[in-house]
């Protein structure tokens, strides 16, 4: 344990901690041997950082967040499982990340600059990218991957091994049981309802980019009268080599339970 860290009489820092430089422990909170926390990371009271988890720099824990804690997984303890966490996340109040699972390498991963609001649940498994913003209440079963820039609303349900896409957005409600590719709106139960036009203008995205977004969700959601194969072969005769599209049809060809298709 480094010293310049501020820990409260109250909290238990067990011996085999790894701490930072100006890392804060609040109240209550109880940081079990084997964690590693990175720099000026901020825990307020009553969270709990089970010993398997590594975390980054300049994060902060909210109370009543448990990170790292065994899987929810029956008859698997996964003891030598991690949970790593990069920099600069806030998990708000009552958020919990799982560690791995011996079933799938052991390994849930959170990238950088992520927003977790209360009470978000993510599994054994998962793997989060950056910039994530996931709100209350919003629950990831086990192996499910967000990639960079998704937001997910409140009170939102995805099921084991889907995967949202890049600059997504979902709605209050959403039920996840198939992929939502790169760039889409999702709403109740995988209904897709756009391009995710405000979020790739705030992101940037060019006018080109924008109008092959809109080809590929006329395409493949308003034209029923072909099958995915079929119009993703139009498009790709279309499209390829756009970095968009690229992203896109790799998405596609790479999905495991099928894409969000109305």
């Amino acid at each position: 344990m480094k010293i310049h860290s501020k820990i409260h009489p109250t909290a238990i820092v067990e011996e085999g901690v790894e701490l930072g430089l100006d890392v804060e422990v609040g109240p209550y909170s109880h940081i079990r041997a084997g964690a590693r926390i990175g720099n000026g990371t901020k825990i307020q009271s009553h969270v709990c950082i089970w010993g398997q988890s590594e975390i980054g720099e300049l994060n902060e824990f909210f109370p009543y967040c448990s990170i790292g804690a065994p899987p929810q997984v029956i008859k698997d303890e996964a003891l030598q499982a991690r949970a790593v966490i990069g920099d600069r996340n806030v998990f708000r109040e009552g958020v919990q990340i799982h560690r791995g699972s011996t079933k799938a390498g052991g390994l849930t991963q959170v990238g950088s600059d992520n927003y977790l609001m209360s009470n978000v649940h993510v599994a054994h498994d998962c793997q989060l990218g950056n910039k994530i913003t996931i709100a209350s209440h919003t629950g990831l079963a086990g192996h499910v991957t967000v990639f960079d820039n998704a937001l997910i609303s409140g009170i939102c349900g995805v099921a084991q091994f889907v995967r949202i896409g890049s600059f997504t957005y979902s709605a209050g409600l959403t039920r996840y049981m198939k992929d939502l590719p790169h760039f889409l709106c999702a709403k109740e139960y995988c209904e897709i309802t756009g391009p995710n036009l405000v979020g790739m203008k705030r992101a940037g995205y060019s006018e080109e980019d924008i109008r092959i977004v809109k080809e590929i969700y006329k395409a493949l959601y308003l034209n029923k009268e072909k099958t995915l194969k079929e119009q993703m072969e139009k498009l790709h005769s279309q499209f390829s080599g756009k970095s968009v599209f690229d992203k896109f049809e790799d998405f596609v060809k790479t999905s495991k339970v099928g894409i969000m298709r109305n």
